[in-house]
């Protein structure tokens, strides 16, 4: 009895890796399909939907994501800022309740982020290109109307949000239901 209770929590086990290997992978291909649009990404939408329903397991595919843009990408202020920013959107919707709210929400959050995400990377910036602090509210402000875009694009593909919640809620219960 207790060899078919650890086989099940074994496949079980299993299953959540593989699920976050592909979670992390589809942030991967949803910001290198959206790439050609500048600061338009999906990437912001699927964190806030992960984090909704895996809660603090979003991590894991939060880090495949970043470890992999690294891999692609191994310029090292990119991947300095991915290490905490993602963080940030993470802990701000973890603060929300466990369930499908309005898309007005995730909307919100989504576009607050990517108004804020130049001001939230100017640190790194400010350290790997030695800017003073006038230098980097300088930075900041040049990168506005980038900031500006992400988050209009981030409102945009926010009203998706609670779909994606409910395909992922749909999946997992199939998924462990087998």
């Amino acid at each position: 009895m207790a060899e078919g209770h650890s086989y099940r929590r074994s496949l079980v086990r299993l299953r959540a890796l593989v699920r976050d290997a592909l979670l992390g992978a589809v942030l991967v291909f949803c910001k290198e399909l959206l790439a050609f649009l500048p600061n338009v990404e999906m990437v912001s939408m699927l964190i806030i939907a992960y984090t909704v329903v895996y809660r603090w397991r979003a991590l894991v595919p939060i880090y495949v994501f970043v470890v992999l843009e690294a891999v692609l990408y191994p310029f090292p202020p990119t991947v300095v800022m991915y290490l905490y920013v993602w963080a940030i959107l993470f802990l701000v919707v973890l603060l929300l309740p466990r369930k499908v709210l309005p898309a007005p929400v995730y909307m919100l959050i989504g576009g607050l982020f990517g108004l804020a995400f130049g001001a939230l990377c100017a640190p790194v910036q400010a350290a790997f290109f030695h800017l003073s602090a006038q230098g980097t509210l300088a930075w900041i402000a040049a990168g506005f109307s980038f900031d500006i875009t992400h988050a209009v694009g981030n409102v945009a593909i926010c009203c998706l949000t609670p779909v994606v919640i409910r395909l992922l809620l749909r999946l997992e219960r199939h998924s462990f239901s087998n």
